[in-house]
This record gives C-alpha cells, sequence and structure tokens, in this order.
C-alpha cells in the first residue's frame, strides 16, 4: 500500500514540476516574439492583431499574424516598407529591417507572398539576422467565416521553416456587446514548425538555453471592432492574446481612428509578461499615421489596360520607443490597384427577352 502510495506521489510530483522547469527554460531575447513586427510601419503600431485592425486596411505582413487575415482582399496589393532602430547611447549600433509583399485575388482565393528582412545587432536587443519568404493562401468560406494556411521558411544568423494556419469569424453583432459594430473574432497557430535560435542573449541575461524566436506552436485570440461611427469620423479598437510556446503570456490592445476615410491615426501597447518578470519589457505605446489617396492613370498606361485606372494608395509612418533608449522609426506605402466593388450583384431570372 505504501509502495503504492509512494508511486502515485513521485508521478504527481513529476507532473507539478515538469511544466515549471519547461516555463522556467523559456529564454527567448528580448523582443523576439515581436519579431516580424518591425518590418512594417502597418505591423509596428496598432494593427498586427489575429482579427486584424479594425479600421485599416489588410497588408500581406498581416500573414505572420494569421494567415486568414487577407481572405476578403478583393484588389491586388503590393505592399513595402522600412524601419530603423536607432540605439543614440551607443552610435556604434544600429538595426534595421524590410519587407516588401504582394497579395493576389482570384476566384479560386487569395494568395499572399511577403519577404520580410530584420537585421538587429543591438546588444540591448539582440534579435541577430534573419530574412523569412512566407506564402499563404486564404478564402472566404461564407461571408462570415474565412480560413487561411500559411508556410514560410528563412536563414540567416539561422534557419527556420515551418506552417501557419488561422481563421477569422465575423458575425453580424454580439448580443451582448451591442455597441460593438462589425465585430470580428480571430484565431490562429503559428511557428508549427524550427524557427530561429542562433547564439545570442535571452530574457534572462544568458546565452545558456536559449528557446526559438518567435516561439513555436503559439495561438493567438484576438478581438476587433467600431466603436463609433459620425458622419467623416470613426473609432475601432483591436485586443489580442497570445501564448507563447504556451509558455508565456502576451496582451496586445490596439486604438485606430479614420478622420473622412483618409487619415487613420494608430496607437498599441503590449503586455509582455516573461519579459516584464525579466524586467526587459517596453512600456511606451505605439503610434502610427497613415494617409490614404487616390490616382487616375492614362488610358494608355499598364495600369489601365489591366482595368485598373483608378487606384488608392496608402502611406504610412511609425514609432514606437523600446527597452534601453532604442528607438523604432518606420515608414511604408501600400498600392491597392483598382477600385473596390461595391455594387451589388444583377441578377436575371428569366433571361433577356429583346
Amino acid at each position: 500500500m505504501n509502495l503504492k502510495k509512494n508511486g502515485a506521489l513521485k508521478t504527481a510530483l513529476f507532473l507539478l514540476f515538469v511544466p515549471i522547469a519547461a516555463v522556467f527554460a523559456y529564454n527567448p531575447p528580448p523582443a523576439g516574439e515581436s519579431l516580424y513586427s518591425f518590418s512594417s510601419p502597418f505591423m509596428l503600431s496598432a494593427e498586427s492583431s489575429a482579427a486584424g485592425g479594425a479600421l485599416s486596411a489588410v497588408h500581406p505582413g498581416h500573414v505572420s499574424v494569421n494567415p486568414a487575415l487577407p481572405a476578403a482582399e478583393q484588389r491586388a496589393v503590393i505592399d513595402a516598407a522600412y524601419t530603423a532602430l536607432i540605439a543614440p547611447d551607443r552610435n556604434k549600433n544600429y538595426g534595421q529591417a524590410a519587407n516588401i509583399g504582394t497579395i493576389i485575388p482570384s476566384r479560386y482565393g487569395v494568395f499572399t507572398g511577403v519577404l520580410q528582412g530584420v537585421f538587429v545587432p543591438l546588444e540591448d536587443m539582440p534579435l541577430k539576422d534573419s530574412f523569412t519568404v512566407r506564402a499563404a493562401y486564404a478564402k472566404d468560406i461564407t461571408d462570415w467565416l474565412h480560413v487561411g494556411v500559411g508556410l514560410y521558411g528563412g536563414f540567416g544568423s539561422d534557419w527556420s521553416v515551418g506552417a501557419d494556419v488561422g481563421f477569422v469569424y465575423l458575425p453580424e453583432k454580439i448580443r451582448w456587446l451591442p455597441f460593438i459594430k462589425k465585430p470580428r473574432l480571430g484565431v490562429s497557430l503559428t511557428g508549427m514548425g524550427k524557427n530561429y535560435k542562433p547564439e545570442t542573449i535571452g530574457i534572462n541575461g544568458s546565452s545558456d538555453k536559449i528557446t526559438s524566436f518567435p516561439s513555436m506552436f503559439t495561438p493567438h485570440a484576438g478581438f476587433s471592432g467600431t466603436l463609433f461611427e459620425v458622419k467623416h469620423f470613426a473609432g475601432g479598437f483591436s485586443t489580442d492574446l497570445s501564448f507563447p510556446f504556451f509558455q508565456n503570456l502576451v496582451f496586445d490592445a490596439g486604438l485606430q481612428f479614420l478622420i473622412a476615410d483618409t487619415i487613420c491615426l494608430s496607437t498599441g501597447w503590449q503586455f509582455n509578461l516573461r519579459e516584464t518578470l525579466a524586467k526587459t519589457a517596453s512600456w511606451y505605446p505605439s503610434v502610427s499615421l497613415s494617409v490614404k489617396f487616390g490616382f487616375t492613370t492614362k488610358d494608355e498606361s499598364v495600369l489601365s489596360k489591366k482595368g485598373w485606372k483608378q487606384s488608392e494608395m496608402i502611406v504610412s509612418g511609425a514609432y514606437r520607443p523600446m527597452r534601453k533608449n532604442i528607438h523604432a522609426v518606420s515608414g511604408g506605402a501600400a498600392l491597392y490597384l483598382g477600385m473596390k466593388d461595391t455594387a451589388a450583384p444583377e441578377i436575371i431570372l428569366w433571361g433577356n427577352d429583346e
């Protein structure tokens, strides 16, 4: 009887302390979970949500959070951005990031491709060098359910390869949140594979037992919606929870304000539990300003021949103070070819008798 009790006690202690040991083994570099958000102003601020930014357009880089987000995009998109990571206290150190991507809608679904490069040798944020290639496919199964899957591979100071999956649910309204308009719920699982794990310094200040970043098998759950809409002014919000490798908790919140369907002001804030405990977190919010304008091309131009005589462009800039007096400054532009199809379909029941 005592042997059975001792065996049960040992089993219980094993099941208790193995998860605790796994938690203490969590040691990515500071800001490692945000690796892909640095490459674009559209991701650096409040738009890096699994449900998408509440009031903003979808950009190719969003597939790193949820590959289902571009499913409803009607227009071809070309996106490019650059970010400088500046540490004025350490003049010899300078980091940078960039991305270029495209979204291609078709009758079979929406295809997205994006190249993301992050080169950060900063002593207080040693993310090293990485270059990631992504491809994603998204489809609107119904008007209220979008699904997506993505593949990625990368190289640099180390290499990565893996897959992401996600979906977006768009209910008409939520009964217990009647004041929220256009609600969206996004859920994704990212990092299903091998991620970057170079020789670097982790959040515990040690180079021992570095864990991969962004963490493998990270579930995300995001919610966004419109808070108000008046004549020429609208406001929305987004909230996100993610659980990197089930060993950390990251909370993201964002606010967006749209003026005359042209100027968008965004701000975001992040709470990373493990970085906070390790005193490596940044408590400062980000801010972003985007301006949208339309343009018309000449009849004989290449764009007009493709049916894109009228198009739109969004130009954006973002700023986020990081830890240890590191400043992220980002700028970019996204070109949306053609105009949205807002006309209802014409249905002829009995044919044309004329």
